[in-house]
């Protein structure tokens, strides 16, 4: 009994250690240019993200939900930056298609984020905002597998 019960408490311990989501951290090592906002919303657009909201003044791009590939799931992402204490934050979500209960309709699955995704979008951010002059932006080529 006494066993089953530490076993327990280490289990429940172990799973307050998980740390929460992050958003990715997007800080260039020179700060933030005086054009970033503009050099974002390029980068949306030049990777075909519609963007659907757009703060200048609070830093804050949002785009609309839109379609990647995965394997032979239909899914849709999403991107999201603002202003942190520390540079910006990126979220980039992802959605997936499921298939109704008993020929119902077919419906989204909650969105969550995607790190891959995520890391993807911020390095090309990061190189974006870290370049003396913008460069030319060009979307990325299919995911190497």
């Amino acid at each position: 009994m006494v066993v089953r019960s530490s076993a327990l408490v280490m289990l429940l311990f172990a799973g307050c250690m998980v740390r929460p989501y992050e958003p990715f951290l997007v800080a260039p090592l020179h700060g933030l240019p005086g054009d970033a906002f503009a050099r974002c919303c390029d980068l949306f657009v030049a990777r075909q993200l519609p963007i659907i909201k757009a703060d200048a003044g609070e830093f804050r791009l949002q785009t609309n939900w839109g379609p990647i590939e995965r394997s032979s799931v239909m899914a849709q992402q999403r991107a999201t930056i603002f202003r942190t204490a520390l540079g910006l934050g990126l979220i980039v979500e992802v959605r997936y298609l499921r298939q109704g209960w008993f020929a119902t309709l077919p419906g989204w699955t909650e969105p969550r984020p995607d790190n891959a995704l995520e890391h993807d979008l911020g390095d090309a951010l990061i190189a974006a905002l870290s370049a003396s002059v913008p460069v030319e932006v060009v979307a990325p080529g299919p995911p190497s597998r």
